[in-house]
């Protein structure tokens, strides 16, 4: 086993010397953005690739009455979901570990006043299952953390002094493998204690007991400084025990208390060994190893914290962040140490660093690079905006600045917008001035206007674009400026040239330049385009010219057709800065990352700030591609890249529901669920009286928080963006909704399936159809009674009222009866007596008296309906009347002896009778018409008078008998009344009576 070397501290940061790495992105998570674990003591990630912490609160501690509970927390990259822990009847005070099983659950151990308790958690259905590690003896003591060991799960106990080496199986039942004694030492098992597997023995070790090299079946092969454990008041000891344990490339090295030195376990000798040099002096680290066995140091001394990788040669000191606030301790985790990490505290701050790319170096990172020049295979003029001119090796990634003197005078050039050499001269501009630079750095300018590109047209000649100018030609030899085309319309852009054109691309569209004729056209509506604002121009192989536009299109162009064809569309449509065009694959420098677009099949991927660029906005004329790599400038840097080399990995990502917020009727409040087995049912129900709806979502291996977008859409309504991974409905309103969301990523391309939720929001029962079908059923039969009621009434009453009339019918045939048999049988006795005794004037009493008598028989029952019928009863009736009084009747009757029965035929002849004696008492007629008319459905009887009339008829029929009696009658034949009367306007009753 080699020993390892010296560290190396040397930070490899070369201000304007060397190729820089970029800054370190830092961000930090407190209480404000939801955190609630005041000391961080456990993090580990799920198989999503979200964030899990436990630890301890200081309100929640034994030594504070408080009603708080601790709980556990999930963290996706922008919010943190709070889980509560079981209840116990002993208080919960502290997390110690959360260590992660093979098949993805974790085993949580949570410590009691009393001691430690194994839980085993589901992070998917957040279920709880208790460890019974007490099963084994009821005099168990304590345990251990769970260690790692070849896929295995080891779990050390402790009874009274013995120590147990127990594997928990993935049933919670546990096996033990071997078991030692501790009697001579003070001890219990905790977080202190480490567990160190080798293939033929393993080591153990305890702040309260010495280091143990044991065989496998628990035979003590050694130990170390075992009198420094023992109880000795008077006298303090250096503890030998073991602080920190990490394993880099199959060795297993440590760092012992109180001891800055190095150690590695040399497994043959069963010894630690101090690797020489190798101390860290800082009061407080911590190590972690990735799953790619990449080590780092997290380490704080004086607020400073130091990142230090393990290499060949030992630690080497990466990365120094200052201010960073003072911890008791740290946490850390991290799925790839080359990337980022995230590390807890006891300050209730949770940080996230994310490391520069290795893959892609930084150059001038202050600075905006404006173009690149290539003098050989490794040298090369980087031309920067305001910082003048720089000379870079790529070899030594050295870069210097390319000190220019005129007149004897250092000189920054300003905005080079190109550098192209000619002979053994160099020229470009300086904003308003063309400057030619010698080999020995000596500058000449040649002022005109300012100039914002610069492209060569011959040996000679340079030919450039202006704002609101015209397009010029500088003749090198003569130092001549010289219009070709007035352009003072246009924002001159970029320029490419062949032999026989020169193609602007400007604010207003496509400029094309014919040299030989001098003829200038513009082209402002390109088909495919948009917009027209073109910010650059360029020639490619067997491409015409090729421009790009700020709207993000990619066209060719060809000048002597004056055809254009679209062939790359920006997914975020930001402007196009620069191409360097590879075989397949053209690296398209734009306003937003650098985009590789395969140009055979389409396909794209961008890269951004998060890969390891310097800025994402690319500057203009500042793309360059070599054989090795390729340059691209920005607004803060200049990047380098091997394109073969960006082939990052990234783990297949989906959008899933995290948590919803909603009325729990069962807990009669609002709850919070996050088992995802029950949230991806998709279903939703929301109670009438608590619409109020929260829901949490997340990316899976989206930890880093990635630059992602958010939108949702209700019902298939316009989709609306949101900025945060929650939606909130305080009042959802009733009724059945389909919730649609989607995640984009920062290249406009959806992350997984789109999450769609059915919600159920009910409505007041009140308001529900159910509800109103009911009531409607109960209306409806309440009704029924009711009218049921009404008609039986009515129908009582109406046969009340027709019994009454059968009933005076029969009595007035009885009282006709007794009349003419008896009184009238006496009378004439009487009269016959009278005659035979010649007493004339008792023989006329006793005749009137009779006839009087005869006249009311008749008209209590009229006999002439059966001898006459109907109809002569009717018209006798009225010559009689007509006869009898002052009143003129007449009539016009048709026959209707055979419509009617017996009972009706009296009840129509009866209502005639009323209707002539109600007008013979009041009306004061002196004219009466009867109308009788036999139609084939009804007969229809009128009378008519011209007497005084009366007002309120509708009144007068509630509270006169007479035409109670008319209109009672009328309804016994099932017919209709109709009485018109009015003061002084005479009266007329219109019966209409139907025919069966």
């Amino acid at each position: 086993m080699k020993n390892f070397l010296i560290f190396s501290v040397a930070i490899l940061f070369f201000f304007n010397a060397r190729a820089q790495q970029g800054k370190i992105y830092h961000k930090i998570f407190t209480k404000q953005e939801g955190l609630e674990i005041d000391i961080i003591k456990a993090m580990t990630f799920d198989n999503d690739g979200f964030l899990w912490l436990g630890g301890e609160n200081l309100d929640i501690r034994t030594i504070i009455q408080s009603d708080k509970k601790l709980a556990i927390q999930r963290f996706n990259g922008v919010s943190f979901h709070t889980i509560p822990l079981p209840e116990f009847k002993e208080r919960l005070i502290r997390i110690d570990q959360i260590y992660k099983r093979a098949d993805g659950k974790f085993y949580v151990q949570a410590g009691f006043s009393s001691g430690l308790r194994m839980l085993l958690f589901d992070p998917y259905t957040m279920a709880f299952t208790t460890v019974l590690v007490s099963e084994q003896t009821s005099r168990l003591k304590a345990v251990s953390p769970v260690f790692n060991v070849q896929q295995d799960n080891i779990l050390l106990t402790q009874q009274d002094q013995t120590i147990f080496v127990n594997r928990l199986n993935d049933d919670l039942s546990m096996t033990v493998m071997f078991s030692f004694d501790q009697t001579e030492y003070n001890f219990l098992l905790d977080s202190s204690t480490k567990f160190i597997p080798f293939e033929e023995f393993c080591v153990i070790g305890d702040d309260n007991f010495p280091l143990q090299f044991l065989s496998w079946n628990g035979k003590k092969l050694k130990e170390y400084s075992g009198e420094a454990f023992k109880r000795q008041r008077d006298i303090v000891k250096n503890k030998f025990y073991i602080d920190e344990i990490f394993v880099n490339r199959d060795t297993s090295f440590v760092f012992m208390n109180n001891d800055p030195e190095l150690y590695f376990v040399d497994e043959n000798e069963q010894e630690f060994k101090i690797i020489s040099n190798g101390s860290l002096n800082n009061n407080l680290h911590e190590i972690y190893t990735d799953n790619y066995s990449n080590t780092m140091s997290f380490s704080v001394n004086d607020e400073t914290l130091r990142f230090s990788t393990m290499g060949d040669t030992g630690f080497e000191e990466k990365y120094i962040l200052e201010y960073f606030k003072s911890s008791s301790a740290i946490q850390t985790v991290s799925n790839n140490l080359k990337e980022d990490v995230w590390i807890g505290t006891s300050n209730t701050e949770l940080h996230y660093f994310r490391f520069p790319s290795e893959k892609i170096k930084t150059y001038l990172p202050d600075s905006s690079i404006r173009t690149i020049f290539r003098r050989d295979s490794e040298n090369y003029i980087v031309a920067t905006e305001n910082n003048g001119w720089f000379l870079l090796n790529s070899t030594s990634n050295e870069i210097k600045k390319y000190n220019l003197f005129e007149n004897g005078v250092p000189i920054e050039p300003r905005s080079s917008r190109n550098i192209i050499k000619k002979g053994n001269r160099l020229w470009s501009n300086s904003i308003s001035s063309i400057i030619s630079v010698e080999a020995d750095a000596s500058v000449n300018a040649y002022r005109h206007y300012p100039v914002l590109c610069l492209e060569s047209l011959s040996d000679s000649t340079l030919v450039y674009g202006t704002k609101g100018y015209n397009l010029m030609e500088f003749n090198v030899v003569t130092k001549q400026h010289t219009p070709l085309a007035v352009t003072d319309s246009l924002v001159i852009y970029d320029l490419a040239v062949t032999k026989e054109y020169v193609v602007g691309a400007t604010d207003k569209g496509i400029l094309s330049y014919h040299l030989k004729s001098g003829e200038a056209k513009l082209f402002q509506d390109v088909p495919g385009m948009e917009d027209p604002f073109l910010l650059m121009a360029d020639t490619y192989k067997d491409y015409p010219f090729i421009l790009g536009s700020r709207a993000g299109d990619i066209i060719t162009f060809d000048p002597k057709t004056d055809k254009t064809e679209s062939i790359y569309k920006d997914a975020l449509e930001v402007g196009i800065a620069g191409i360097a065009y590879g075989e397949d694959t053209w690296w398209i420098n734009t306003f937003n990352g650098v985009v590789a677009w395969n140009s055979l099949d389409g396909s794209s991927k961008r890269y951004f700030e998060k890969d390891g660029l310097s800025h994402n906005e690319g500057n203009r004329y500042s793309i360059l591609k070599t054989e090795k790599g390729i340059f691209s400038g920005t607004l803060k840097g200049l990047n380098y890249f091997d394109p073969t080399s960006l082939n990052f990995i990234e783990k297949d990502m989906e959008l899933v529901l995290l948590k919803v917020r909603n009325y729990d009727g069962s807990k009669n409040g609002i709850r919070d669920k996050y088992d995802r087995t029950a949230l991806n049912n998709h279903s939703i129900e929301l109670p009438s009286e608590y619409r109020e709806l929260e829901l949490d979502f997340g990316i899976t291996n989206n930890i880093a928080n990635r630059e992602h977008s958010y939108r949702y859409s209700l019902n298939n309504s316009e989709w609306i963006p949101i900025k945060q991974p929650t939606i909130h409905f305080p009042n959802l309103a009733a009724g059945n909704y389909r919730l649609k969301i989607e995640a984009w990523d920062s290249s406009r391309k959806q992350i997984g399936k789109t999450l769609t939720l059915a919600i159920q929001s009910k409505n007041f029962f009140y308001k529900t159809w159910w509800f109103y079908g009911m009531l409607l059923f109960i209306l409806t039969g309440l009704f029924y009674y009711l009218l049921k009621q009404a008609i039986s009434k009515k129908k009582l009453q109406e046969d009340f009222s027709a019994n009454l009339m059968v009933s005076q019918e029969v009595e007035r045939t009885r009282i006709a009866k007794e009349l003419h048999d008896s009184v009238g049988q006496q009378l004439t006795l009487i009269k016959k007596r009278a005659q035979k005794d010649e007493q004339e004037a008792i023989t006329k009493l006793t005749h009137n008296a009779l006839e009087e008598i005869r006249e009311i028989s008749r008209g209590l029952y009229p006999t002439m309906l059966k001898q006459l019928g109907l109809t002569e009863s009717i018209e006798q009736l009225v010559y009689e009347l007509d006869e009898k009084s002052s009143m003129f009747f007449s009539s016009e009757i048709d026959d209707i002896d055979s419509v009617f029965n017996e009972q009706q035929t009296l009840n129509f002849y009866r209502f005639i009778q009323e209707c002539m004696s109600n007008i013979l008492k009041h009306s004061e007629a002196t004219s009466v018409l009867l109308t009788i008319t036999n139609t084939k459905s009804k007969v229809v009887l009128e009378i008519k008078d011209n007497g005084i009339g009366f007002d309120h008829v509708t009144q007068l029929k509630k509270n006169s008998l007479g035409l109670k009696t008319m209109t009672e009658r009328v309804r016994m034949l099932h017919g209709i009344l109709n009485i018109e009367s009015k003061t002084g306007q005479g009266t007329y009753i219109k019966a209409e009576i139907p025919k069966k």
